[in-house]
């Protein structure tokens, strides 16, 4: 397993930035919504540091009650550790279906390399 690092979302602001101004790529389990670094000009106290890749994981509201929920949010973690950094620095929310609970994890770990691939080119064509 590959150990990295990303920094974290953690404000709502944050999250409502990457969801407002972002673009998204989603499949049957994930769904990412992709905000280039550099793309836009940064908003108060909390422009991210360049070259670094910042990561929000939510999990959509209809997969079922708070424990579903937090279940999808720590397999996308665990995920996210094991697929790596993108190939370009994006500011990146990854939002969960219910179909992560049942779905394998090498379908999972497939999805989210095919997704970030994805998520990257779109970054860099956007020029970001």
């Amino acid at each position: 397993m590959t150990r990295t690092s990303f920094e974290r979302l953690r404000r709502r602001q944050e999250f409502s930035r990457v969801f407002r101004l972002g673009r998204t790529v989603g499949d049957r389990n994930l769904i990412l919504f992709v905000l280039p670094l550099g793309s836009v000009p940064p908003e108060g106290a909390d422009a991210p540091p360049a070259g670094v890749t910042r990561v929000g994981v939510a999990a959509a509201r209809s997969a079922g009650s708070a424990v579903k929920r937090n279940r999808i949010r720590r397999r996308l973690r665990a995920l996210l550790q094991e697929i790596g950094p993108p190939e370009v620095p994006l500011q990146l929310v990854v939002l969960g279906k219910a179909r992560v609970l049942e779905a394998p994890w090498p379908e999972l770990v497939r999805s989210g390399r095919t997704l970030l691939a994805r998520a990257s080119r779109l970054a860099r064509n956007r020029g970001g």
